[in-house]
């Protein structure tokens, strides 16, 4: 039954594709539809990459940063069971995550195509802006392209520190840190 779903989504999907490349020959555009679709490509595995790196490596810097055996009381026992019920979906979990989160940001990514585009064919317009003296094409093409970077970065970072934090908690790391355990700070005074 999955067998035909997925066949009969991959036949439309390629019908919907193939339909749109002879359309686009006939008009004598088929340049512009395999730069955008490219265009898509290129930037849909840019967003997975740079989403997929960061969250996979704040999974695995938690997940070594655990103790090896959280210490046995009463408080830590739900712990315990939390820790032997994720043991064996470990790895699917350490790689899933990743693949998950990178898959939305590369389709969030993806749809802003048109603006990564813009800034990277941009001309000027020859017209200077009369409050700053920048020219007219920076707020047409270059400042949406550095909103969207700067929110796509930002949703990394926070989404990866999400990551990082949750294994943490999980497998025991959150609150073990103990000051006298831990080695002694030197004075300010020797520090350089």
């Amino acid at each position: 039954m999955i067998i035909v779903a997925v066949a009969v989504v991959g036949f439309i999907f390629f019908a919907n594709v193939w339909t749109d490349v002879l359309w686009y020959q006939q008009l004598g555009f088929f340049e512009v539809y395999f730069k955008e679709n490219l265009a898509r490509i290129l930037i849909f595995l840019a967003g997975f990459v740079l989403m997929f790196v960061p969250v996979f490596y704040a999974i695995r810097v938690a997940y070594h940063a655990r103790p090896v055996y959280a210490p046995d009381s009463e408080v830590r026992d739900n712990l315990n069971r939390y820790q032997a019920q994720l043991e064996p979906v470990r790895r699917v979990v350490m790689i899933g995550i990743p693949v998950l989160f990178g898959l939305f940001a590369g389709s969030a990514a993806a749809s802003q195509w048109q603006s990564v585009l813009l800034f990277f064919n941009q001309v000027p317009f020859g017209q200077a802006d009369p409050q700053f003296g920048l020219d007219i094409s920076f707020y047409l093409m270059t400042l949406p392209f550095l909103g969207f970077v700067t929110g796509f970065l930002m949703s990394v970072v926070v989404i990866a520190g999400i990551a990082e934090s949750s294994p943490t908690t999980f497998m025991g790391a959150s609150g073990s840190w103990n000051a006298a355990s831990s080695p002694a700070v030197p004075p300010k005074s020797t520090w350089p």
